[in-house]
């Protein structure tokens, strides 16, 4: 799966519209890349990372399609390797 675009924002899946363009605007003040204080390269990641996030959250068609999505992920099993060791020691 894509990374979680609203850890990417910093809010949370049921924030309003107005909610992510705010803290869009917040961290595209800090991490554009004409503006941040380190490593450009890194800022221009971060800045597309932070665009793309934006991009599908802001739009309701995509934020559905992308939430049915991520549901979907949370609900599908991945052993651990905790799970791995527990079936070592029953057989």
């Amino acid at each position: 799966m894509k990374q979680d675009y609203y850890k990417i924002l910093g809010v949370i899946d049921t924030a309003e519209l107005a909610v992510i363009k705010a803290a869009y605007k917040a961290l595209m003040q800090i991490y554009h890349p004409d503006r941040y204080e380190g490593d450009k390269e890194k800022a221009h990641t971060i800045s597309q990372e932070i665009n793309e996030a934006y991009r599908v959250l802001s739009n309701p068609d995509l934020r559905k399609a992308y939430d049915l999505e991520r549901e979907s992920q949370k609900n599908q099993y991945t052993p651990n390797n905790d799970d791995e060791k527990k079936q070592k020691k029953i057989i």
